[in-house]
């Protein structure tokens, strides 16, 4: 006969009640477990992406400016009335405390002041950069600082003013501004260039460095590794294009670091996201895009774990709690990080 066993219903309660051991990242740093995500609040419809025109977000107090399909608009960030601005922005929008700022057509600088000011003039003369992707323009004080296509930082103090160049003789891939102080990937390199004094600090070295944020304390960077081939198999029959493309897929592993504003040791955030792009720091994750600024977007810890996907974002930015995207349906969405 066996002895019956009787459990106590409160001892049931506190085991199921009781957490589950953490996991732990790849890098020894503990894993954040799933939360119960709010759903995405829309602030405004448009048509999808289409890969056209780039897209855009800037986000400046009460306001998110959007630029899609050649539009540059602004809503308010809880939602209402739609402001259009201008027309034929096909490049980043950088916003800042009493202005927006943007180039209209690649190259001709224009702003406006917050909260609706007028629009400024269309320049006579062209800027000697035009962006290829966000991350390459942003504000300082009022300064428009834009990476050059070849060589340097250009700096326009005011809309029609005339172009500076800095830091010549480096190849500036990405930029991010905080305070008076420009972060940026340049000749295999993070540095920190003060607007200020003009002083260049090396903060850490990189190799094939594609997005780069910066929040109050760190500055973070991507990083594409080398490349691992992976054989697909033989071309198909009657192929126009060279087997080389058809037969193998080359795959690009890419990580998220970070350093102090002030320097000191780089550690790595997380790993293993596949041909990574920019990225946006929130108040708590870092958001890393896939090709370059526009796709399937992953969400990390920023102090290390493991990335998760959160959706496909054509744009994404963040002004710390709240970030604001672009996804493929067309919506401009909002929710809290």
């Amino acid at each position: 006969m066996r002895t019956p066993i009787f459990v106590s219903s409160l001892l049931v309660t506190a085991l199921l009640a009781a957490p589950a051991p953490a996991q732990r990242a790849a890098n020894g740093s503990p894993t954040t477990s799933p939360r119960a995500a709010t759903a995405p609040r829309v602030l405004l419809h448009r048509t999808p992406p289409t890969g056209q025109w780039r897209s855009s977000i800037a986000v400046s107090g009460d306001r998110v400016f959007l630029s899609h399909a050649g539009v540059l608009e602004s809503v308010p960030r809880g939602g209402g009335a739609v402001e259009r601005i201008d027309d034929a922005v096909d490049a980043p929008v950088a916003a800042g405390p009493t202005s927006v700022q943007w180039l209209e057509g690649g190259s001709l600088h224009r702003s406006m002041p917050l909260p609706h000011g007028p629009v400024s003039p269309r320049p006579t003369t062209l800027l000697s950069f035009a962006p290829a992707r966000r991350g390459n323009v942003a504000l300082v004080g009022e300064t428009l600082v834009s990476a050059s296509m070849l060589d340097g930082i250009d700096v326009r103090p005011v809309a029609n003013g005339p172009v500076i160049r800095r830091m010549s003789g480096q190849h500036v891939s990405a930029i991010a501004t905080a305070g008076d102080d420009v972060f940026l990937i340049a000749s295999g390199s993070v540095m920190r260039f003060s607007m200020r004094t003009d002083a260049v600090t090396h903060l850490a070295s990189t190799g094939d460095g594609q997005g780069i944020a910066v929040d109050g304390e760190f500055v973070y960077w991507s990083v594409l590794g080398p490349g691992t081939v992976v054989p697909n198999g033989p071309a198909p029959p009657g192929a126009k294009v060279p087997s080389c493309f058809l037969d193998s897929t080359v795959y690009r592993a890419g990580e998220v670091w970070r350093v102090r504003r002030a320097g000191g040791k780089a550690e790595r955030v997380v790993g293993g996201v596949e041909d990574i792009g920019a990225i946006v720091v929130g108040r708590s994750s870092v958001f890393i895009q896939q090709g370059g600024t526009g796709g399937l977007t992953f969400r990390a810890p920023k102090s290390g774990g493991i990335a998760r996907r959160v959706g496909m974002f054509a744009a994404i930015a963040t002004d710390g709690p709240d970030v604001f995207a672009l996804d493929d349906k067309g919506d401009l969405v909002t929710f809290a990080d």
